[in-house]
């Protein structure tokens, strides 16, 4: 019959279909990224030789794949350090990018620096970034290093990329229900819980005995003297004079960064991404580094260049 078109064939319901989710992902969009079947082995220690960030006023453990592709710089979270990126360092360095990562002061290799000029995680990475003559760069924290990464995002965009906010219950101070859920997810147990139990989901703590342990030995070595900077608040007037580029990814039962919290705060980002990947907790990076890994690049590569 005239003016009907013929029905699609398969291959072209899965083109369009395929279209339909780039187009909502660009959109700024949220999806979920499904976990591995199985869990990997524990990575194998970041084959990149450490060496000392002499700043002005501290001394930064760091490494540095080198080479001439556009620079990521990790920021780990409060129970990690530049020990805890075995899966990450691999799989950037094979896309091509130039990954970096440094402890934080007090945190393994790095000095805890003068006990009367604590610093800035913000200002700390900017002086980090000059020393190694880094022009505009990626940045990806996780945990407390993702406060790290917000308050560069929002302090130096112009230094920036991308950013990725990771696992991290990054809070709009002057929104109430930020505030609000802040204040249910947090109690006296939740401070009190074990590191590997607030760290690690359910999930990977009963099927990858390997990995839980070897993630404790890192936490082991992570902390010598912990250091916690004040960090610069965030507003809604600094969320409203966002521009840099945002992913923002977490687990699915983060007993921190829960996703309702990261979609509040994607929320108050133009364009930005949300991935929540399935079965991971607060170390999203360690427990599902494929499918953290493969949301992460595939980000990063949207912005590349």
């Amino acid at each position: 019959m005239e003016g009907l078109s013929p029905a699609p064939d398969r291959r072209g319901l899965l083109l369009a279909a395929a279209s339909l989710v780039a187009t909502v992902r660009a959109a700024g969009a949220s999806a979920e990224v499904k976990p591995e079947t199985g869990w990997l082995a524990p990575p194998k220690p970041v084959q990149t030789p450490v060496k000392l960030a002499r700043l002005p006023d501290v001394g930064l453990a760091y490494w540095d794949t080198g080479g001439p592709g556009e620079p990521v710089v990790l920021m780990h979270p409060a129970t990690g350090s530049i020990l805890n990126w075995g899966y990450q360092e691999p799989a950037l360095r094979a896309a091509g990018y130039r990954a970096i990562a440094y402890s934080r002061r007090g945190h393994h290799g790095s000095e805890p620096g003068p006990a009367d000029r604590m610093g800035s995680m913000s200002g700390d990475l900017l002086a980090l970034a000059d020393l190694l003559g880094l022009g505009k760069f990626h940045l990806l924290g996780s945990g407390l290093g993702a406060f790290g990464a917000a308050e560069f995002a929002a302090a130096h965009p112009e230094r920036l990329r991308s950013v990725v906010v990771a696992c991290a219950m990054v809070v709009v101070e002057d929104d109430p229900e930020m505030q609000a859920m802040r204040a249910r997810l947090e109690s006296d147990q939740w401070h009190k819980m074990p590191e590997h139990m607030g760290e690690l989901s359910p999930a990977y703590r009963a099927a990858n005995p390997a990995g839980a342990s070897r993630w404790n030995e890192l936490y082991e070595m992570a902390v010598d003297k912990r250091v916690r900077p004040p960090l610069i608040p965030l507003t809604m007037a600094r969320m409203a004079a966002w521009k840099v580029p945002t992913l923002v990814i977490g687990g699915d039962t983060d007993p921190f960064g829960a996703p309702p919290l990261l979609r509040r705060f994607a929320g108050h980002i133009a364009g930005a991404r949300l991935e929540i990947i399935r079965e991971a907790g607060h170390s999203a990076h360690w427990e599902q580094p494929a499918a953290f890994n493969r949301a992460v690049l595939g980000f990063l590569n949207g912005v590349r260049g």
